[in-house]
């Protein structure tokens, strides 16, 4: 059924002399958790970690010739912190990418960090892999894009069997 659906928005689009679309953001994020004894030790890591951006990213780049460590956000609950590692990588899709070079950057945090990590995992799950999450609407997950087409009523009978008013009705209600 999907297939079916495809293709008549492919041939929708066509009909239409196809669309503009354009990339706005590139990039792919991971974000291991931490757990600590208190939120004091938590804040002192979160502020070592922010100081050590550079050693990151040459630990992460070091795992691979096209993907690199472009930022790094944090989020603070009670004693846990999560790392948002973003990412670029290239033209490869980078999954498994970017997993090697937050692991290694979780290594080099293992060994170097100032304070005492009780718990460490290299996904938080703050970053949506395989699942839903507002991170997909606050930021992106590999490339964010924008597309127009201009669609006649003619054509959206045609392909849709419906009107405008009908899709803009569907549109407020879903």
């Amino acid at each position: 059924a999907l297939v079916a659906s495809y293709h008549r928005g492919a041939c929708l689009i066509s009909s239409a002399g196809g669309c503009t679309s354009m990339m706005l953001y590139q990039a792919l994020n991971r974000s291991p958790a931490f757990s600590f004894d208190s939120m004091r030790t938590a804040g002192q890591f979160v502020a070592w970690s922010m100081e050590s951006f550079e050693a990151f990213q040459k630990e992460a780049n070091a795992t691979t010739q096209h993907g690199k460590l472009v930022d790094v956000g944090t989020t603070i609950e009670g004693n846990h912190v999560y790392l948002n590692f973003e990412f670029t990588t290239g033209d490869a899709s980078g999954q498994n990418m970017v997993t090697i070079a937050t692991q290694a950057v979780c290594d080099y945090i293992k060994n170097s960090c100032p304070v005492p990590i009780q718990q460490l995992y290299v996904e938080g799950n703050l970053s949506g892999d395989k699942k839903a999450s507002s991170q997909a609407y606050t930021s992106v997950r590999g490339r964010k894009v924008t597309a127009e087409v201009v669609l006649t009523p003619a054509l959206l009978d045609k392909y849709v069997h419906a009107t405008p008013r009908q899709l803009i009705d569907y549109w407020r209600m879903s």
